[in-house]
């Protein structure tokens, strides 16, 4: 790949270390190995980023323990490097005990908006990705979202784990990936391959920090599955991760059968403990356990997590059906769906216990401290999980906020944020995922976006009137998991959305979709009660943009029916609205 220029991301560039990841940590590495997939020069033997191993595996097959692995900016697959087959499905990047992996460096070649070299130890790991990558020939489908990996047929030839943690102990640290595009998919047993996607883990018990697993497949545990496993993950984000039903064949038996799935990001199987502190699992599916799921004798432990927009048909949050116990602390479940039970669904087979306190649980549940208010969600600069606070500029505070049962300082949080305005989490700890500090690496962000993502219409001063009111609703979307709707209505009825605003100058824009009676049956925007255009039929989804000027102004979307005649779903939707606002 080639390095680019952070004109903005460097604006700081006098900070030489922007990390997720502990910067006091008390670990003594002897020798740092380094890998960058842009090295230049014919030498590579990993000694410093000047002649840095080009493949990953390279790096792995000299290390020793006590030793630590930097790894640039780039995409690595466990098909490469010396030694290894091309397009081997069964590859995978090996974790080791005592060697600590961490990527999201710069590397050489990254220049400042003067032009002036980097440190190519400057570490930051959004803006400088790191991503181990299941996908071996480059070319998976990445114009869908969560049901898109299941039927990408581009997926055939990904690997069936990118990472695999069996064998490790707590020193075996991967801190600062994305791990992508694993799809375990062999369909046979017995063995291992139909399992964790992203990470498979066998009598062991790694440590991942800050990393991400998205867009990862398999039948049990999309992104990561264990079984007699007790990893941690601290700091990790598990997104649009997938477990799909399977038939399988085996050596055993004479026919083919069908296993259900469990566990769209994670499953946990046979005594397994993982343990998940400042985790979110946002967007993931399986039929039991849309985000977790959790069998056997297994455990699970979540501390300051957030689940949400995760899918299932049991369970759309967790599914415990274990003869162990899980436990939830200083959490928030909300807005997750499934047939049985949105959010936890605890098996009655086994006496499986789920004990949940200081935490947000949609619908409620038993427990100390626990609430079923609406946790307010509203977007920020990395995601749309911040919590509401006035104090950030917000319309109301979320009743997470100073709702856990310790301090953040205590738990490692003070330095991470839930407000908008990344304001560092002080005095009793809010419930759910953290968000590192992103602002103050000289990014800046603008708060005028609504993209609907808290799942209700609480985020800004919205207004609803007319004959039914709009919703949210995550049945069509432009992009994110929710839009508005305009509300039911019949014939010679209207269903109205304002929101009033200090703007700037500049435009509105936003998306709308249609589906009504062609030239009778309309969606019409207005800007100050003047009305600036409508619009009718099957419209698909359509960005437009419209003049503002300075000062006050009211915005209106308005449905609207004749007298008589419904076509298609009879509806209206708009989503992913900029306003100019300062």
């Amino acid at each position: 790949m080639t390095r680019q220029r952070f004109l903005i991301f460097m604006l700081v560039c006098t900070v030489s270390c922007i990390s997720w990841a502990d910067p006091n940590d008390p670990v003594v590495i002897q020798r740092v190995w380094y890998v960058d997939d842009d090295a230049p020069g014919q030498i590579h033997d990993g000694s410093s980023w000047e002649t840095a191993f080009v493949h990953l595996q390279d790096a792995l097959a000299v290390v020793q323990a006590d030793e630590m692995i930097r790894v640039a900016q780039g995409t690595y697959r466990p098909d490469q490097g010396n030694g290894m087959t091309p397009g081997d499905r069964e590859a995978t990047f090996q974790l080791i005990s005592g060697v600590t992996l961490t990527g999201g460096y710069a590397g050489p070649g990254v220049l400042d908006a003067n032009d002036i070299p980097i440190d190519p130890n400057t570490r930051h790991i959004d803006l400088f990705k790191t991503i181990l990558s299941g996908d071996l020939n480059g070319d998976d489908r990445e114009d869908g979202g969560l049901d898109d990996s299941s039927t990408d047929p581009n997926r055939a030839e990904n690997c069936y784990h990118v990472v695999t943690g069996s064998g490790t102990n707590a020193d075996a640290v991967l801190d600062g990936f994305v791990v992508t595009g694993g799809t375990a998919d062999k369909g046979e047993v017995p063995g291992y391959d139909n399992d964790g996607g992203g990470v498979l883990i066998r009598r062991g018990s790694p440590t991942f920090r800050n990393c991400r697993f998205s867009r990862n497949m398999a039948n049990q545990g999309g992104a990561v599955w264990n079984r007699d496993a007790s990893p941690v993950f601290m700091n990790c984000l598990f997104m649009d991760n997938e477990a799909v039903e399977m038939t399988l064949t085996s050596s055993i038996r004479s026919d083919p059968y069908t296993v259900t799935s469990a566990g769209g990001a994670v499953d946990s199987d046979f005594s397994s403990h993982p343990v998940f502190i400042n985790c979110a699992f946002w967007a993931n599916r399986a039929v039991h356990g849309g985000a977790i799921g959790v069998w056997e004798q297994s455990s699970v432990d979540l501390h300051n997590c957030t689940l949400s927009g995760n899918r299932a048909d049991f369970g759309g949050a967790l599914y415990n059906y274990s003869t162990g116990t899980t436990t939830i602390t200083n959490s928030i479940l909300w807005g997750n769906e499934a047939a049985t039970r949105d959010e936890i669904l605890t098996g009655s087979k086994y006496p499986s216990t789920t004990i949940v306190s200081y935490s947000c649980i949609a619908g409620g549940h038993a427990g100390t401290g626990n609430t079923s208010a609406n946790p307010r969600f509203v977007s920020g600069p990395l995601g749309d999980y911040y919590l509401s606070q006035i104090g950030a500029g917000q319309w109301w505070d979320s009743p997470c906020v100073d709702a856990g049962n310790d301090t953040a300082s205590n738990l490692g949080l003070g330095e991470r944020t839930t407000r908008t305005d990344e304001v560092g989490d002080q005095g009793t700890v809010d419930m759910g995922y953290h968000y590192p500090q992103w602002v103050s690496s000289g990014l800046e962000y603008d708060q005028s976006a609504e993209g609907f993502e808290s799942g209700h219409l609480d985020s800004l001063p919205w207004e609803v009137s007319g004959d039914a009111y709009w919703i949210v609703c995550s049945g069509e979307r432009n992009s994110g998991r929710y839009s508005a709707q305009a509300g039911l209505i019949g014939d010679n009825q209207s269903s109205v959305l304002k929101i009033t605003l200090d703007c700037v100058d500049g435009e509105i824009s936003f998306y709308y979709k249609v589906s009504s009676e062609a030239y009778f049956d309309h969606l019409k925007f207005y800007i100050d009660g003047m009305e600036k255009d409508n619009w009718s039929g099957e419209r698909d989804w359509t960005q437009v943009f419209f003049p503002v000027t300075a000062g006050t102004r009211a915005f209106r979307w308005e449905y609207v029916k004749d007298r008589s005649v419904s076509v298609g779903t009879d509806s209206a939707w708009i989503d992913d609205i900029v306003f100019p606002m300062n």
